[in-house]
């Protein structure tokens, strides 16, 4: 909770938190392999931490927009510009929109706009402290803008230039020129 309180105070746009995922070699070892004999043994220690979480991020400004009680809670600043309510699984590789996100639990993320991005690694030996469990990169806002236009792309929705110019700042035309020249003669070209 003191981790918690401390991630609030930070104000990422974005809290997404999942319930712990035990390991097939942790569950062997610390529950003959039974899922179910874990869930009943975590799911009060999770369902004590609900009401607090809940609490502390709506006093912090924040709204729950999902939250499965022994499951995962998303909680999203009040008055952010992006609309989440809607989508309650919402990743950050998958999405258009610039936000900053702070993730927690198995398998997080988290992504600083145009600063940095991070994930968990739970591969083997993920609970020995001798190893490394995240894995960080750089990323700037020129990544940021080609992360943009690939994911637009890979929807197929396309780019609008003026939505572009209000995300970043920037014109999406004055930004990739060559690229949108070298486009143009190649499909002249063909």
């Amino acid at each position: 909770l003191k981790t918690y309180k401390s991630i609030v105070a930070a104000r990422p746009d974005m809290i997404f938190i999942h319930a712990l995922r035990p390991t097939d070699k942790y569950l062997e070892r610390h529950f003959k392999s039974n899922l179910h004999a874990f869930e009943r043994h975590y799911r009060p220690f999770v369902k004590e931490l609900s009401q607090p979480f809940e609490t502390l991020a709506k006093e912090a400004g924040y709204q729950a927009i999902h939250a499965a009680a022994d499951r995962e809670w998303i909680f999203v600043q009040k008055g952010c510009k992006q609309d989440y309510s809607q989508d309650k699984n919402i990743y950050y590789e998958h999405s258009t929109e610039c936000f900053s996100m702070l993730g927690l639990g198995s398998n997080a993320q988290s992504h600083i706009f145009g600063r940095c991005h991070y994930i968990q690694n739970l591969g083997e030996g993920a609970f020995d402290p001798g190893n490394p469990i995240y894995q960080g990169l750089r990323f700037t806002v020129r990544d940021e803008m080609l992360k943009h236009i690939f994911t637009k792309l890979r929807y197929r929705s396309g780019i609008c230039p003026k939505g572009f110019t209000e995300k970043f700042g920037r014109s999406f035309t004055d930004e990739f020129k060559e690229a949108i020249e070298n486009g143009i003669d190649a499909q002249v070209a063909a």
